[in-house]
């Protein structure tokens, strides 16, 4: 209470004057320094605490300031991978279009081997700078392996192998917005095939652990309340908050109808309720106040008229902790159900995965989780890359492998078709086969089966839109339904390809497949070798086995550079026009991809501006909350000092007088 004096009423003693006077003094110099800091900083506010409010908006600003800041050092960043993208870019699209005009050079049917190999080399050199771009770094970061840190292409005996992936890297150009800071190797030049999609629909199996969120492949489920009902009274049963099956299961059962007992059981694909038989009732499931939980548990039955629901088919995702014994599958050509509740899954004879001529069987014998099948694909050197498919249906395998064919199929059991990786199935479209050139018919016979008997079957596949429809075609011949003497065509065992077996034991001579003149459906579908008539079956097993005649590749540039290379190599005209078509197709490629990086550099210029004037406005903003105004600042500063001065020559004056000049 020392600042604080009473007004005076009376007289006044000396020392209440003097401590009034020194008071006043204090006051006016703590103004004049406060005063004086406000015009030296230009800050109205030099702590929190002279104006609270003002303060924390001001606090508030200058966060939202240095975050727009950073945003805008990010917009430098991402502007600088940007542009140096787009200029590799640039010299990809000038090496494509010199490695074209080789190509159309090299398919001039008037030059000779030597020529076409002399332009050979030119192609390697172009493959040469492609790896440099591809492995080309700025600011320590590879440009095109994606998100990896790893240097994403690599040469290993006369094919290219990617490292990377096709992720992005990506940071944020304003508050919670991502931008894209890079574009993957796998778009731009290539190193991925398409994806071999399983062609299987996979599921696991319930359990109690089965999240609620996978259920539906992986749409989940929408958590309320349902109603349950024995005929004579209702009960509101609340799932909100369960997270798995098993929560489900425990808070039906926990709350049944009055005097009821409700029963839940877990099956391999669905719930089945049912209701105690001590008494008569019927077991009724109904939604609550317009819910869906029940339709989404597959447990809904308004108008159910036994004691027992038995739900319908959950689905659930699979994920890579998904053990193997609790896989549900369907074969894709039989219907045939694998996995709990069907046939085992075949995981002794595994699969076999060619790449150009190198062959890698890789098996399951130890797996336990669908992990351990990831694993075993990606860690097995045929360089491939698995995953669980983005629906979490099934099994996707790409190669990383361009140059080379990529082929998978089975290892003499099921497991390809299991999975649904097998790349030559009865569904396979003809048009497909050879690269997607097809396979070639004529009006009538396409080619001769002989017989070991001696019995020609003249087979016209024109009709045939599958692989399966030519088995068919084959087998369902009306004079090759002897079961003693018939020919069996069906997928082969080992590997892929048709086989055709002739198993009758009295037969005499190896079984022929002979090519009808003007047709090259039998060398289409991989019977009989490029060049020749005719091809005999092996005399020992008299099965003939033909080629997998639907390889698949790696798309990009550095597929069809040593396509190119191969090509000219070979001196076979039909590939060289193949490359040259699939440049055509990575200059698109190339073009697609500069015009996206060049959509993403306008827009970071849009958001440029857009934090400019942010920028203006919010520090405008910050300025009125913490700036000192100047010209009332030194206003004040001048009364201050004039008060100071009053205050001063009314201490002398008034501290002078003494006794004495009362004497």
């Amino acid at each position: 209470m020392s600042g604080v004096y009473p007004v005076p009423v009376g007289r006044a003693s000396s020392m209440l004057l003097q401590q009034r006077l020194t008071h006043q003094l204090q006051v006016d110099q703590q103004a004049l320094l406060r005063l004086t800091s406000q015009l030296s900083s230009g800050r109205r506010l030099l702590a929190v605490s002279d104006d609270a409010a003002s303060g924390m908006r001001g606090v508030t600003l200058q966060r939202i300031l240095e975050q727009k800041a950073q945003a805008r050092a990010n917009l430098n960043t991402t502007r600088s991978y940007l542009s140096a993208s787009e200029s590799a870019m640039a010299k990809t699209a000038d090496l494509i279009n010199e490695a074209y005009g080789a190509a159309v050079r090299a398919a001039n049917s008037t030059l000779d081997g030597a020529q076409r190999r002399a332009i050979a080399q030119e192609i390697q050199a172009i493959l040469g700078q492609f790896i440099e771009i591809g492995n080309h770094q700025f600011r320590n970061r590879y440009l095109f392996a994606g998100s990896s840190a790893v240097r994403p292409y690599e040469v290993r005996d006369g094919v290219v192998v990617y490292h990377g992936n096709e992720k992005e890297l990506r940071s944020y150009a304003d508050g919670d917005q991502l931008y894209s800071m890079s574009i993957s190797g796998a778009t731009v030049l290539g190193g991925l095939s398409t994806e071999i999609r399983g062609t299987t629909v996979l599921t696991s199996a319930l359990s109690e652990s089965t999240r609620l969120a996978d259920l539906h492949g992986g749409e989940g489920v929408i958590l309320g309340a349902i109603a349950i009902s024995d005929g004579n009274s209702k009960v509101i049963v609340d799932l909100t908050g369960a997270e798995t099956i098993g929560d489900v299961v425990r808070r039906i059962e926990a709350n049944p109808p009055a005097n009821r007992q409700v029963t839940v059981t877990i099956g391999t694909t669905g719930l089945t309720l049912a209701l105690d038989s001590q008494t008569e009732g019927t077991l009724t499931i109904e939604e609550v106040q317009g819910g869906t939980t029940a339709e989404a548990l597959g447990i809904l039955a308004a108008d159910n008229q036994t004691n027992t629901v038995v739900g319908r088919a959950l689905h659930p995702r699979i994920r890579p902790t998904t053990p193997l014994d609790d896989l549900i599958g369907v074969h894709p050509e039989t219907g045939q159900v694998f996995g709990r509740g069907g046939a085992a899954f075949d995981r002794d004879a595994g699969l076999r995965i060619v790449v150009g001529d190198q062959t890698y069987v890789v098996d399951f014998r130890n797996a336990r989780t669908v992990e351990d099948v990831l694993n075993a694909l990606n860690g097995s050197p045929a360089g491939v890359f698995a995953q669980i498919n983005a629906t979490g249906n099934g099994i996707e395998i790409r190669s990383r492998v361009s140059g080379a064919d990529f082929q998978i199929g089975e290892n003499g059991g099921v497991t390809a078709t299991q999975l649904g990786v097998r790349t030559f199935t009865r569904a396979t479209y003809l048009s497909d086969l050879n690269y997607g050139r097809g396979v070639h018919t004529v009006e009538g016979a396409d080619f001769i089966l002989r017989r070991s008997d001696g019995v020609e079957l003249a087979i016209d596949i024109s009709s045939a839109v599958t692989v399966g429809d030519v088995i068919d075609l084959i087998n369902s011949h009306p004079d090759n339904q002897d079961p003693l003497t018939a020919v069996t065509a069906r997928l082969a065992s080992v590997g892929n390809g048709i086989e055709l077996n002739d198993a009758n034991p009295a037969g005499n001579s190896p079984l022929t497949i002979i090519r009808a003149t003007q047709s090259e459906a039998a060398l289409d579908l991989g019977w009989i070798p490029v060049g020749e008539i005719e091809t005999m079956a092996n005399p020992a097993t008299n099965t003939l086995v033909g080629r997998d005649v639907n390889p698949q590749e790696a798309g990009g540039a550095f597929n069809s550079l040593i396509r190119l290379h191969q090509a000219l190599i070979n001196d076979d005209l039909r590939e060289i026009s193949r490359a040259a078509g699939l440049l055509q197709q990575d200059l698109d490629r190339v073009t697609f991809a500069r015009g996206t990086l060049g959509a993403r550099q306008q827009g970071l210029q849009i958001l440029e501006y857009r934090l400019e004037d942010e920028t203006v406005e919010l520090q405008r903003t910050l300025s009125n909350e913490i700036d000192a105004d100047l010209v009332e600042t030194i206003s004040n500063l001048t009364a201050r000092q004039t008060s100071l001065e009053a205050s001063l020559r009314q201490s002398a004056a008034t501290l002078r007088i003494s006794l004495l000049d009362y004497l």
